[in-house]
């Protein structure tokens, strides 16, 4: 029996930073000082949370476990969330639930 090929594709890879940690100036987004500190915090505190989930995870205290480790993009998702907007976060989102559970308890902070 011939093999056949069914689909010849290719994948698009967009790598803001490099391995070292220097990032394209073509790329770079713009943004102030207090939001790069606040995604820092929500990214910091997101990987805090997934750290004791796993352990509770491995202790047989959890169930499924979204990770979010290796995914530092939708912590931006959950830094633009104000009071009264909608939010549909994906799987993985914990930080966007981090953010929509401080507005609800009223400490808008991240």
């Amino acid at each position: 029996m011939p093999l056949n090929v069914i689909e010849n594709f290719s994948i698009s890879h967009l790598q803001i930073l490099d391995e070292k940690g220097r990032v394209d100036p073509d790329l770079e987004p713009v943004l102030s000082h207090g939001k790069l500190l606040k995604l820092h915090r929500a990214m910091t505190l997101s990987r805090m949370v997934d750290s004791r989930m796993l352990n509770l995870q491995r202790q047989g205290r959890l169930g499924t476990l979204p990770i979010c480790r290796g995914h530092s993009v939708p912590s931006r998702h959950g830094i633009e969330i104000v009071p009264g907007q909608f939010m549909a976060p994906t799987f993985n989102a914990t930080q966007a639930w981090l953010r929509l559970s401080q507005h609800s308890a009223g400490h808008p902070r991240a």
